[in-house]
């Protein structure tokens, strides 16, 4: 039998349209579910940092430790 020679290297990379395709479509959907949970009030966005009025530290917590 004859050997057919390799048409590539092994170490070269190659991302079909298809899978660009679904990489894209796969981002975009993960992207608009976070928006809508945002939009719906089931995911918060980065809080600002708390600071107890009266001393001046920082909250973790509902009230100041």
């Amino acid at each position: 039998m004859f050997r057919s020679r390799s048409r590539c290297n092994k170490n070269d990379v190659h991302l079909d349209p298809q899978i660009l395709a679904l990489m894209a479509l796969t981002t975009g959907a993960g992207w608009l579910m976070t928006e809508a949970g945002v939009f719906k009030k089931l995911l918060e966005r980065r809080r600002e940092r708390r600071v107890c009025p009266s001393c001046g530290r920082d909250v973790d917590a509902y009230v100041c430790g």
